[in-house]
């Protein structure tokens, strides 16, 4: 008695290992993508929160990130003194923990440490984020803000300027 495979059954074994591995990798893809887009969503929303405390209380507002990157978190602030620098007495509207996912934000244009709301909506100066996906680099997006105060999010941040500021997109 011969142990062993024939080369029928181990081409036979591999055809299956490889339907299999094609029918899971767009799975996996979708899963990537929705954990990108929660994270952008819970970024883009602390965005909204921190314009809508500028407005509705009149004074400036920042959302700050909480380490050394917007990946380490983010605080927003009434920001009494419009220092984007949170001081002892400043009251803490919102504060988020690092981010568990295997993405980057990446400082853009326009603004490094933090975004300042002023009373009236607008940003201390508009730019964005770019959000890149560790495990999936084809999975790109811009976290965009107007000089207004006008968040949106561009999927198409491959030119110098993502956020179509000056209608780098096509």
């Amino acid at each position: 008695m011969n142990k062993g495979f024939t080369l029928i059954e181990l081409i036979v074994v591999v055809a299956i290992v490889g339907i299999l591995v094609s029918l899971v990798t767009p799975v996996l893809n979708i899963y990537q993508s929705r954990k990108q887009d929660q994270a952008i969503s819970k970024l883009v929303q602390s965005i909204k929160l921190t314009r809508n405390e500028a407005v509705k209380r009149n004074t400036w507002v920042t959302l700050r990130i909480a380490g050394s990157s917007w990946q380490d978190g983010w605080v927003s602030f009434v920001d009494t003194n419009g220092d984007g620098l949170k001081g002892t007495s400043e009251l803490i509207s919102l504060s988020s923990h690092k981010l568990k996912t295997n993405l980057q934000l990446a400082n853009g244009s326009g603004f490094t440490n933090y975004l300042r709301f002023s009373g009236a909506g607008t940003v201390n100066n508009k730019g964005w984020l770019i959000v890149t996906n560790d495990a999936d680099t084809t999975l790109k997006d811009a976290i965009c803000i107007e000089s207004s105060g006008r968040t949106s999010i561009s999927n198409c941040p491959t030119a110098s300027d993502p956020c179509e500021f000056v209608n780098a997109c096509p």
